[in-house]
């Protein structure tokens, strides 16, 4: 009887042991599946990493040098080595910037609108390059809807008449400014531009003209006082 015992014992012992290792087998896959949604984090997290300093590379490497503007500067005023600077700037398709190589290209152009100082400078804010004929100048005039033919083209020759300013002079009656007879001013058109957005006129109009007819013709585009006449047709002469 007593070695029955035993072996019972025995024998319970050992299915008991049996048992242990098998739960402990049973438990040990849901432990493994915790472990797993932390293993895909930690890649996620790697090849996020990974990403951010592709992209951030990828920009910096995209970086190019450009002009800038280095003061305001008129519509109409010829640039100058003084009027830019240069920027180092991220790449953007939508914009033609122009590049600091490129900056020969561009002295000696003059402004299609006013530009503000440390704006970057673009294809569509520059004028033909102009080389004037001794004896002429060119200025830039900034005129409204009304005062100058939407038609009128690079090439065009057209009347400057002005008015205001040097245009009118003080009369006697009730103190009223009554308009003098000024000649027109004959002109050559070599750039037509849209004015800035910021701007109430519609166009920038470049026109070549006598260097003694040149200063009252600013003055009197300054003051809002200047209308074209088209005289001839685009191009001629």
């Amino acid at each position: 009887m007593q070695l029955r015992a035993r072996t019972e014992k025995t024998v319970g012992s050992l299915n008991g042991d049996e048992r242990a290792r098998e739960s402990r087998t049973r438990l040990a896959p849901p432990h493994r599946r915790r472990s797993l949604p932390w293993l895909l984090l930690g890649i996620l997290l790697v090849a996020g990493s990974a990403l951010a300093f592709a992209v951030t590379s990828s920009r910096l490497s995209s970086r190019q040098p450009v002009l800038a503007l280095a003061r305001d500067v008129p519509a109409g005023h010829i640039l100058e080595a003084g009027d830019l600077s240069v920027v180092n700037v991220g790449a953007d398709a939508n914009l033609a910037l122009v590049p600091a190589s490129s900056e020969s290209s561009v002295l000696g152009r003059p402004a299609a609108m006013p530009l503000a100082a440390g704006s970057l400078l673009t294809d569509s804010e520059l004028g033909a390059g102009i080389t004037p004929p001794s004896g002429t100048a060119v200025v830039g005039v900034a005129l409204k809807s009304g005062q100058f033919p939407p038609e009128i083209a690079p090439g065009d020759h057209v009347l400057v008449v002005t008015a205001g300013g040097a245009g009118f002079t003080t009369g006697t009656g009730a103190g009223r400014a009554a308009p003098s007879a000024v000649e027109p001013i004959s002109a050559i058109v070599v750039g037509v531009h849209a004015a800035s957005v910021d701007s109430s006129a519609a166009s920038v109009v470049s026109l070549q003209v006598a260097d003694g007819s040149a200063p009252s013709v600013a003055l009197a585009s300054a003051q809002g006082a200047v209308s074209l006449i088209l005289v001839s047709g685009q191009g001629g002469s």
